[in-house]
């Protein structure tokens, strides 16, 4: 189910996004190379198999892994946390400090040192609460911007294609460039708000108005969309199958169309 609105947050130090609007479904249809073996850091977790080593439990082999993310994907009260490894080996290779790491980073949602572990060569970190609120460590942003590409395409989609007859064909939707999107870092260090809660294209495009806030807003309300907070919109060209992107810079607009 898409929402109304967007929240994302990136904090550099660590980079990792805190997000609502962005769930494991995005993460599945994300192009990017998806683990092949992770660790739960739920102890609580039923699903996979025990590791003694850690006394948590792994989900090995890619399709299983896939099994498991679709699982939840579709759990409307899921939790789900884990961290993604290459080699079963060198997990049980860990030192109890490290394995003590792993234990506070599941029960805190955050690191103690660095998100990205030597031994387990991860690419990700990912907490979802059963109120959809998430936080992804990636290790690199690209495979960030590119989820995020992936969700706006089927946003866009969904919504200018909803008001269409049976027999009439839907309209394809172009994936947003990543470049257009790494231009919106600054915003997303800040925190902003994608407002998505235009129903269909208007006069052939399809606007998301952005607001700037604070960092870690746990409930969107019309307070924080005000005018003084716009700092620019995402537009979809639906006749030119074109990205927009124009962000107010304190006393200048860029804008960027590919």
């Amino acid at each position: 189910m898409i929402q109304d609105h967007i929240y994302i947050h990136l904090d550099t130090t660590s980079n990792s996004l805190f997000s609502t609007g962005l769930n494991m479904a995005d993460f599945i249809e994300a192009d990017f190379e998806k683990p092949e073996n992770i660790l739960l850091l739920d102890p609580h977790a039923s699903e996979g198999e025990y590791e003694p080593h850690t006394g948590l439990k792994v989900i090995r082999g890619q399709h299983q892994v896939e099994r498991y993310f679709m699982s939840k994907s579709k759990q409307r009260d899921a939790q789900i946390k884990w961290i993604d490894f290459k080699d079963i080996d060198l997990l049980q290779q860990l030192t109890a400090m490290e394995v003590a790491e792993l234990l506070y980073f599941g029960h805190m949602n955050t690191q103690l040192h660095s998100p990205f572990f030597y031994k387990l060569q991860n690419n990700f970190v990912y907490f979802e609460k059963p109120d959809k609120k998430n936080k992804v460590y990636y290790r690199q942003l690209d495979a960030f911007y590119n989820l995020l590409g992936h969700h706006l395409k089927k946003l866009v989609y969904e919504r200018i294609n909803r008001r269409k007859g049976f027999f009439k064909a839907p309209t394809e939707v172009a994936i947003v460039p990543e470049k257009s999107l790494k231009v919106m870092r600054p915003l997303f260090q800040e925190g902003v708000i994608f407002d998505t809660r235009q129903e269909t294209a208007i006069d052939g495009t399809y606007c998301i108005p952005l607001y700037i806030t604070e960092d870690h807003v746990k409930t969107i309300s019309n307070k924080l969309l005000k005018k003084e907070n716009h700092i620019g919109n995402i537009i979809y060209h639906v006749q030119k199958a074109s990205w927009a992107v124009e962000l107010i810079e304190w006393d200048s607009i860029t804008t960027i169309i590919t």
